[in-house]
């Protein structure tokens, strides 16, 4: 029998220096959240810039059936970031453990109305920036989908279009907060 103690140590190392650590989300910093709610069909993004956001709760529920809630998240970068990895971490009460359809799902836009990145459950993170500065000011928008838990192709468990939904109405998991590797929502971080 080989002792390869010593190379499965060091190839254990790596590992988590190289792909584990850098994958983990750090020091978090809350994020400040504003909704408005949208009664009916989504809107066009500008519309969504010049609307009046009321502040809202962490946790709280946002949507109704296939209901549309625009979030704007503002937050300023720690100085202790300087130099580090910032992304923004969203969380619009996601089930992990189903798949990324019949829940919510967003959009992530600029202060200015660029779209970034979609949201689901398996992809929450947004980068903002490779090496952060501190002290920098970051405005984000989601427009987020309350999209109803649809089984099979025939919508079993709802009906297209209904304004009821047979279940609680969407909400957002606890925290908006910037962290460290950097996500936000629910956070953002810095690596």
């Amino acid at each position: 029998m080989h002792d390869d103690r010593h190379a499965v140590e060091e190839r254990i190392a790596k590992f988590i220096a190289e792909r584990l650590r850098p994958a983990l989300y750090g020091d978090r910093v809350p994020l400040e959240v504003a909704a408005w709610h949208i009664p009916g069909e989504p809107v066009p993004v500008a519309d969504a810039l010049r609307a009046e956001y009321r502040p809202f709760l962490t946790g709280g529920s946002w949507g109704g059936p296939w209901s549309t809630t625009w979030f704007r998240t503002t937050a300023t970068v720690p100085e202790r970031w300087a130099g580090r990895r910032v992304e923004a971490l969203f969380d619009l009460g996601f089930d992990l453990s189903r798949g990324p359809g019949g829940q919510a799902e967003g959009l992530v836009h600029t202060a200015d109305g660029t779209p970034l990145e979609g949201l689901h459950p398996h992809h929450r993170s947004v980068p903002l920036t490779t090496r952060a500065v501190g002290g920098e000011s970051v405005c984000l928008l989601v427009e987020a989908a309350a999209n109803p838990p649809i089984e099979g192709s025939a919508g079993i468990g709802t009906h297209y279009g209904a304004t009821r939904w047979p279940r609680r109405p969407c909400a957002m998991s606890p925290g908006p907060s910037a962290g460290e590797r950097c996500p936000w929502w629910t956070c953002w971080t810095s690596i």
